[in-house]
């Protein structure tokens, strides 16, 4: 049995698209390799191990980052690779950059090998944080990126190794029952005779606060307040057009609560009294069963886009970080994202118009595209197969 270790993504928060992260990266893993037991990394590893015994069949440990030190170095010295799994790792604070070289050194000092798994990137400028990447990234025995802005981070950090361009795992996903939906749906207000849906997936933007800057780059006032306004217009849009707007958080815990956002909006929109809110923690294998039921997306979350895709629900995207456009793009769907240096709430609503009159023109094409990514997504699994033969 092998044991690789996983570490890159916040696998032990409550955002859908962390813990869609781990289980698919686990599901592939096992498909690809074959008997694999998991170490997983974490600051929650009570969290981990509560959703990955209910969602996935996979064999799960899971350590804590700091308080279980000691198990952190034994797992990394004693396993058959170490992956920096699939969310964005590389980012500029400080600590974070840190946490990373001393977790490669510990692999390097023991002679483990590791890997990079489709991972994306925030805006880099620190000089050290990229003397660290690059050297990290150039002791990798596979280096997977998810969008050409890390890719030319890379470059950036002198990283001169080869490098594949790897579709998400996320696009594995395996869905749950149907009916788990429909009943999440029901409990919010779905009646028979309800309206068309349209799913919003709004997301509370900060500035620099200690905790937002090792998720996106901080936001201005400015900019929070643009964010706000575009899918007001759009939730008035929709309902003012025939449709049923729903509020669909991927994340349900302060600061991070979608939430929070989606009532903002529901507040300053003219009907956001009729916008349905699922006020409760959605499942990973639920998220894209309720995108499923819907017409259309209009997100402010990668793996928004992402199990809207699985769900096969026509998205767009308030693109307000360059692994937004990247992931868009990753889907052929680079026309709908919403960028945030360009956005405005007339063309949110011009996009949205648009998106719901070409719906059924672009399902084919998100279907074939769909399976390509799948196909794509399997890369680093290979690359991890061929490490550890």
């Amino acid at each position: 049995m092998k044991h690789i270790v996983l570490w890159g993504a916040w696998y032990g928060s409550h955002n859908v698209g962390d813990q869609v992260l781990l289980l698919t990266i686990m599901d592939i893993l096992t498909q690809v390799v074959g008997d694999v037991r998991f170490t997983v990394l974490t600051n929650n590893p009570q969290h981990v191990s509560e959703y990955t015994r209910t969602e996935s069949k996979c064999r799960v440990n899971a350590v804590h980052n700091r308080k279980q030190f000691l198990r952190l170095v034994q797992s990394l010295a004693g396993c058959d690779l170490f992956v920096f799994g699939g969310g964005v790792p590389f980012y500029e604070e400080r600590s974070h950059v840190l946490a990373m070289a001393l977790m490669a050194g510990i692999a390097r000092a023991a002679g483990t090998p590791y890997m990079t798994w489709t991972v994306s990137s925030q805006e880099v400028q620190d000089p050290f944080a990229k003397r660290v990447f690059g050297w990290v990234v150039n002791g990798a025995q596979a280096i997977t990126y998810r969008d050409e802005n890390t890719h030319q981070l890379f470059i950036n950090c002198g990283v001169d190794r080869p490098m594949t361009l790897a579709g998400d795992s996320g696009f594995w996903l395996a869905p749950a029952e149907a009916s788990q939906a429909e009943a999440l749906l029901m409990r919010y207000g779905l009646q028979e005779s309800s309206r068309p849906l349209v799913a919003l997936t709004p997301r509370t933007l900060r500035g620099r606060d200690g905790e937002a800057e090792m998720h996106y780059n901080p936001k201005t006032a400015a900019q929070i307040e643009k964010s706000i306004a575009c899918f007001t217009a759009v939730l008035d849009w929709l309902w003012e057009h025939g449709y049923q707007p729903v509020m669909v958080p991927m994340n349900t815990v302060a600061p991070d609560d979608d939430r929070f956002a989606a009532r903002q909006v529901m507040e300053r929109a003219v009907h956001g009294g009729h916008a349905m809110l699922i006020d409760e923690e959605i499942r990973p294998r639920v998220a894209p069963l309720v995108y499923q039921r819907c017409q259309a997306s209009f997100v402010a979350r990668v793996h928004g886009s992402i199990t809207s895709m699985v769900g096969q629900c026509p998205m767009m995207m308030y693109a307000f970080a360059p692994k937004h456009a990247g992931v868009m793009a990753s889907m052929g769907m680079q026309d709908y994202a919403l960028l945030e240096a360009e956005a405005a709430p007339e063309r949110a609503v011009a996009m949205m118009t648009d998106l719901l009159a070409k719906r059924n023109a672009l399902l084919p094409a998100m279907q074939a595209r769909l399976e390509m990514l799948r196909q794509e997504a399997l890369l680093p699994a290979q690359f991890a197969a061929q490490i550890m033969k």
